[in-house]
């Protein structure tokens, strides 16, 4: 995906709104069930590793 963004400026924009709150939702159910630590740790960095540069 990063790859993509410098040649489509546009797509900064529309993919920073919707990480941002599909993160929001992933982080927000992560703590209200009982996934194993291991996991929830896992898809932190997930998010962690995908997030647009310049902000998470």
């Amino acid at each position: 995906m990063r790859e993509l963004l410098p040649n489509n400026p546009g797509l900064v924009d529309d993919y920073a709104d919707f990480f941002s709150g599909y993160r929001r939702q992933a982080l927000s159910r992560l703590s209200h069930s009982p996934i194993p630590r291991p996991l929830a740790d896992y898809v932190r960095s997930y998010f962690e590793a995908i997030a647009p540069q310049g902000g998470k």
